[in-house]
């Protein structure tokens, strides 16, 4: 076996070439998402810290979810155009809630009904 391929789970092998042109799509999303990082953290001084970061991917986490939910709902054959809006709305609840200081036992069981 040469250096430039791989194994598959049922032992055959496929050439790096065969591999990079079954996945052209990811490995550019990947590429892009590495310059737009690279790009941004050379621009914004405070791309970089901890606290952006932890937000980025608390934004990113809401997005999964609803897209998760959304790829459940397109699975089972139907198709829902709601969600965007409910995960807007429960997203402006939550923080409604939290700027007038609920205890959050309350605030749990009102934005889950």
């Amino acid at each position: 076996m040469s250096a430039s391929s791989l194994l598959l789970p049922q032992g055959k092998s496929v050439s790096l070439k065969q591999f990079v042109s079954r996945h052209i799509n990811e490995i550019g999303l990947l590429v892009v998402i590495a310059i737009l990082y690279l790009v941004f953290s050379l621009n914004a001084p405070g791309f970089i810290s901890l606290n952006n970061q932890m937000n980025v991917l608390r934004d990113a986490a809401t997005i999964g979810i609803a897209a998760w939910a959304m790829t459940l709902i397109i699975i089972s054959g139907e198709i829902d155009v709601s969600v965007g809006p409910m995960v807007a709305l429960s997203r402006c609840a939550w923080h409604f809630c939290c700027n007038l200081r609920f205890r959050w036992r309350l605030l749990v069981c009102w934005c889950c009904c």
